[in-house]
């Protein structure tokens, strides 16, 4: 059974939805395995969270440098 919460997080994300974000960061082929250890990633989900939660949200988006970053620090691009 679903809770509340996981609910509200699949209504204010989607597949789609998060085809579309991760195509603007070119990361939409990258092996799932690096793609969901992305600055990219941990922002979308941080900003989903929000949403879904009626919280508010200040974080700016990440560059795409940025967002081509694993959260240990390695860049994807080297």
């Amino acid at each position: 059974m679903w809770t509340e919460k996981q609910l509200k997080l699949l209504e204010s994300g989607g597949n789609a939805k998060l085809l579309e974000y991760l195509t603007n960061y070119n990361l939409h082929q990258v092996d799932k395995s690096l793609k969901y250890q992305t600055r990219a990633m941990q922002y979308y989900r941080r900003r989903n969270e929000a949403i879904a939660l009626g919280k508010a949200f200040e974080d700016t988006e990440p560059s795409i440098e940025e967002a081509r970053t694993l959260t240990d620090g390695r860049k994807l691009d080297q």
